[in-house]
């Protein structure tokens, strides 16, 4: 008698997962908004291995504090490795272990903070 019940409940949850839209929130306004409108940023501090792949370049470089970074560029981080990154007013934490592109950061603090970047007004 059990076992349909999980049958059933792992299927409508896989279906769930399967027909779930990715859509973005009603109070991110800069979750549509273009790579190119998207504002740079500023490496402010550095702990551990901390790299940066511009969109042009192929391969990795090491970041220094006082790089500026684009919205394409992708930034890495390895284990116990952090990296606050200053967009205007606004520092974005990177967390260890982290492999994106300052974009998605970008969006995904302003995702948190209700849409409220202070480099970004």
């Amino acid at each position: 008698m059990k076992k349909p019940f999980w049958i059933v409940l792992i299927l409508c949850m896989t279906a769930l997962c399967i027909f779930a839209e990715d859509t973005p929130a009603a109070d991110n306004p800069y979750a549509n908004v273009a790579t190119e409108d998207l504002p740079s940023g500023v490496i402010q501090k550095l702990t551990g291995k901390v790299q940066i792949k511009p969109l042009e370049s192929s391969t990795f470089v090491k970041a220094k504090v006082g790089d500026v970074i684009k919205p394409t560029t992708i930034v890495s981080t390895a284990m116990k490795s952090t990296a606050i990154i200053l967009v205007g007013a606004t520092p974005i934490n990177v967390a260890p272990l982290t492999r994106q592109t300052l974009e998605e950061m970008i969006k995904a603090t302003a995702a948190s903070t209700g849409g409220k970047l202070s480099c970004c007004q």
